[in-house]
């Protein structure tokens, strides 16, 4: 948000609250990015308070040195600018449902149950509700009735009809950032001194805001921003399900497991290779925590180049088991990881795709610690440990390994790291 610092020093308060307000306006917007009335509203609410910077500026141009000439030479660059002549003109004339629904789009993607059989997707209107939805993929799967299983996907893209190539809301933050501009040349002729700040408080120098264009670096819709996640069969919300893993003190992990957690930071720093050649040991790991806490969620471990982050599996459905791994191939793009490790208890060996049956029929069924690696470049390995419990007893047999078989729920993945131009 900008900061309006002291506003008994600042030369021009009201534009300044005008322009917080705008941002304010502009995420709350992006919250509701995927209910088509909820984000009309907001679209025109964040128009409105764009206007009303160059309003109150005016109220406050007697601060100005040589305001009137000045101004006239913003308003002639705003007319030139086709983004700001769309806004000029929006704010005049309510946007309207029609207004955004004739070009704008949503690419629904169906994964289905099991994951393996393959994904669809369609295009359909970006102002579709869940039945609608549920209606047209009834027609498009060539079904008689509704009986699909599995994850929707629905990524939605407001477009105006006037400005068909531009996303709407980067249309208003491109607004934002030509006013942040404006304020700022105000600011130098009142020499005073032109502060920014982002929603989580981060001061933004004048220098690296003029890089971005005067956009806020938090002004930037994703593509999560822009999905919603669905119950194929009741066309009902779901969200994530992940727990964030505390990173306990080593001395405390060493005390309660065993564990030296200097030997898997010398793994990380490795890549996938370290993870595949220091498997054993990391098994040996789970099998300790298994044997102490009695069960051993399913954690990954997403290797990024600058950070890592380690999230654990917590389903309340099969549903939302497939949205985590979606969750975590976005996870993966955004840090530019160079691979996955999957380690934890399973009930039963992971559906793959590229396992012989022959070679699963040695592994005894039932449950086991897996462990999967696997990186960009088409690396993938299995590590499968069966055991039987009795009582509080544990007994663990041989691990098994598998190459490149083929994992199926790590379909996300596959697809991210081959297409990253579409997913960028």
């Amino acid at each position: 948000m900008v900061d309006v610092g002291n506003c008994t020093s600042c030369p021009l308060p009201e534009a300044h609250k005008r322009l917080e307000d705008v941002h304010i306006s502009w995420h709350e917007a992006v919250n509701q990015y995927c209910e088509p009335d909820a984000f009309r509203r907001n679209l025109n609410h964040a128009i409105q308070e764009l206007r009303n910077v160059s309003w109150v500026l005016q109220a406050e141009k007697d601060v100005i040195p040589g305001f009137e000439s000045w101004y006239e030479e913003w308003r002639n660059r705003f007319r030139a600018d086709a983004r700001m002549k769309w806004i000029v003109k929006a704010r005049n004339t309510i946007v309207k449902k029609s207004d955004l629904s004739k070009l704008s789009t949503a690419r629904i993607t169906l994964v289905p149950e099991p994951s393996f059989r393959g994904r669809t997707e369609y295009l359909v209107p970006a102002d579709a509700q869940p039945h609608e939805i549920a209606r047209i993929l009834v027609e498009k799967e060539g079904l008689r009735e509704f009986n699909l299983a599995g994850l929707l996907i629905v990524e939605r893209r407001w477009v105006s009809t006037e400005l068909p190539d531009d996303e709407i809301l980067g249309v208003l933050a491109h607004g934002f950032g030509r006013l942040c501009e404006m304020l700022w040349e105000a600011h130098e002729r009142c020499n005073s001194q032109f502060r920014a700040t982002t929603c989580g408080g981060e001061i933004v120098p004048s220098e690296y805001l003029r890089a971005l264009n005067w956009k806020l670096p938090c002004m930037e819709a994703s593509d999560e921003d822009r999905r919603a996640y669905f119950d194929v069969r009741k066309m009902t919300s779901i969200s994530e399900y992940t727990d964030e893993v505390p990173i306990l003190p080593s001395g405390e992990v060493t005390g309660r497991y065993g564990i030296e957690l200097q030997k898997l930071k010398r793994m990380q720093s490795t890549g996938i290779e370290g993870f595949i050649e220091g498997a054993a040991n990391l098994i040996e790991v789970a099998k300790k925590i298994l044997e102490k806490d009695g069960n051993h969620k399913l954690m990954v471990h997403v290797l990024g180049q600058t950070k890592s982050a380690i999230v654990a599996l917590d389903p309340g459905s099969r549903e939302g088991e497939l949205l985590f791994w979606e969750k975590i191939a976005v996870r993966a793009r955004e840090l530019a990881a160079g691979g996955i490790v999957v380690i934890g208890e399973f009930s039963h060996v992971p559906s793959c795709i590229s396992i012989d049956k022959g070679d699963l029929s040695r592994v005894r069924q039932g449950p086991g610690i897996g462990m999967v690696v696997v990186g960009p470049n088409g690396r993938e390995v299995l590590f499968w440990t069966p055991y039987e419990r009795n009582e509080s007893e544990y007994r663990f047999e041989p691990t098994h390994r598998f190459d490149n078989p083929g994992v199926a729920f790590l379909q996300p993945l596959w697809e991210i790291w081959a297409n990253p131009e579409r997913h960028s």
